[in-house]
């Protein structure tokens, strides 16, 4: 009964700390989209649909802590449509805070409002705009910049802010070691620098911001935030590469058939070979990261490059191969065309 109690609290805590973070997030997002700095980065939106409440989270990135944060605090209204348009940006708009994105359903306003001023305090005006005019909005108050510096800047929020930055990035150094050694790893160095200069100068919001952006680049595995999330791999590209890897994957057996059939004493290295290029030929990638990755594996693999060399070179084995033999055309290869 205890632990039970001691469970409870914990998630009460945490469900606390996150209505923090997003009511903290949210007055910081309205206010740089009242009055915009020059070059300054876009402001993102990602919202939870429940059965009754529509969660709305507004800051510089959108990722999957975003919609962990939000799906808790509406816990009980599973199941969850979350839209989290890649592309979308709110602006201030007609003395309105205006989500434009096309991806947004008709009849969210009121419910983003409820949502907003249940969090916020605050009962503001919000649209939602398509990027063709088409508009849906709801009556609100004027919302001055002395309502808009109330809360954000506590220290108790602040303070929470650091501890959740510290938490997080322990989280997620392992992810993170991986991403240094993706095809987004100057995005991540870029941004792991700026959390070093925020972390000194104490600025854990800024140093949250970029951290959040890090976990974008390694859910999306694309070295551009504002990359297509996901799950919107295109169509036509999938088709067209299961149609390229059908063929590629004939033509290896057609070639590990004559290796077999020749018997030579570097055949059975070559079929080796050849079964693990078919073997990572990922028939159906479902995300960006994994399509990156083949994308990586193809380009830059030793044993893909020994393998697409095989169909061009000599039918003789190499007499002077060594451990690390390229098997270019001047050592002869297993088999010719």
């Amino acid at each position: 009964m205890a632990q039970h109690k001691k469970e409870e609290g914990a998630d009460d805590e945490s469900d606390a700390n996150a209505e923090k973070i997003v009511r903290s997030r949210a007055l910081d997002a309205i206010k740089k989209i009242k009055k915009p700095d020059a070059g300054a980065s876009p402001q993102r939106f990602m919202i939870v649909q429940g059965k009754l409440s529509v969660a709305t989270y507004m800051g510089p990135s959108i990722g999957a802590t975003q919609e962990k944060m939000l799906k808790s605090l509406i816990a009980d209204e599973a199941p969850f449509k979350v839209f989290k348009d890649p592309q979308g940006e709110l602006i201030w708009e007609k003395n309105a805070v205006t989500f434009v994105s096309d991806q947004l359903p008709p009849g969210l306003v009121k419910k983003m409002q409820l949502w907003l001023k249940k969090i916020l305090d605050l009962n503001v005006k919000i649209r939602v705009r398509k990027t063709t005019g088409e508009a849906e909005e709801s009556e609100g108050e004027d919302v001055s910049d002395e309502l808009l510096g109330a809360g954000g800047d506590a220290p108790e929020v602040q303070a929470h802010v650091a501890r959740d930055f510290q938490q997080r990035l322990a989280t997620l150094q392992p992810g993170i070691r991986l991403g240094l050694a993706g095809p987004w790893a100057n995005a991540i160095k870029e941004r792991i620098a700026a959390i070093g200069q925020h972390g000194k100068d104490g600025n854990y919001e800024s140093a949250a911001d970029r951290l959040d952006e890090i976990e974008v680049l390694l859910e999306r595995g694309t070295s551009g935030i504002d990359a297509p999330a996901e799950e919107d791999v295109d169509a036509g590209a999938m088709s067209a590469w299961m149609a390229e890897r059908a063929g590629a994957i004939a033509r290896l057996k057609a070639v590990a058939a004559r290796i077999g059939a020749a018997r030579h004493a570097s055949s059975s290295k070559a079929l080796v070979e050849i079964n693990a290029v078919i073997k990572n030929l990922t028939a159906s990638p479902s995300s960006l990261q994994q399509v990156a990755e083949l994308q990586r594996y193809l380009g830059t693999d030793d044993v893909v490059a020994d393998v697409s060399d095989l169909p061009k070179t000599s039918a003789r084995p190499c007499s002077a191969c060594s451990k690390g033999c390229r098997r270019s055309t001047s050592h002869e290869r297993v088999i010719s065309e």
